[in-house]
Formats: C-alpha cells, structure tokens, sequence
C-alpha cells in the first residue's frame, strides 16, 4: 500500500497566487514517486497512474482550494466543503499514452 501525507503548518500562502506550502512530511512510504521539497507547493508523483487524493483545510476564512494535475485544474472546493467542481471538462496536459485512455473520477 503507497501513502503519503504532507502537512500545512504555517497557516501562511505564498504569493503571488496564494498557493499551499507543504511545511512538513508525516509519512511517505515511496519517496522516489511521491517527491517532496520542503515549503514547495507541490508535491510530483513520477509514476502515472490512478492516484486516490484526499485534503482538508481548516482555516479562519472559507477557503478557495484547486487541485492541479500537469498545471491544469481537475477539481476545486469553492467557499464551501458541500460545493465541489470536477473540471472533466478540461484537457489535461498530455505526458505519454496509457493503456486506459484518460481515466478521471470523482467521489
């Protein structure tokens, strides 16, 4: 089973777009996929495939959080934890074939 765990301590986005800076690592057990850099707000999975990703952010103001895959937007939690946005509609950048063809949900 491959998990990683990457933790916002701060409370403090960085400009100029207010991303997430991921301070701290709890636990990854496959550091040569799931690549991390200390206060980068990214964090690059090398191998493709089907990722299961989960985040919760606890802040004073509602936030507004995307998730980004190759630097397009695949989901976003407006304002709110009941309205979610799933970008199917977008193009995701094109890295190689897969067996598969484009594979996207959301639960």
């Amino acid at each position: 089973h491959l998990l990683g765990r990457w933790i916002w301590k701060t409370g403090r986005t960085r400009a100029p777009h207010s991303t997430v800076p991921w301070n701290a690592q709890n636990i990854n057990t496959n550091p040569e996929n799931f690549v991390w850099e200390k206060d980068k707000a990214y964090i690059t999975c090398v191998a493709g495939g089907l990722y299961e990703i989960t985040f919760g952010f606890y802040c004073q103001r509602k936030p507004q959080v995307q998730l980004l895959v190759n630097g397009e937007p695949v989901m976003s939690a407006v304002n709110s934890a009941s309205y979610v946005v799933h970008h199917s509609s977008g193009k995701l950048a094109h890295v190689g074939p897969h067996p598969a063809g484009n594979v996207t949900g959301l639960t």
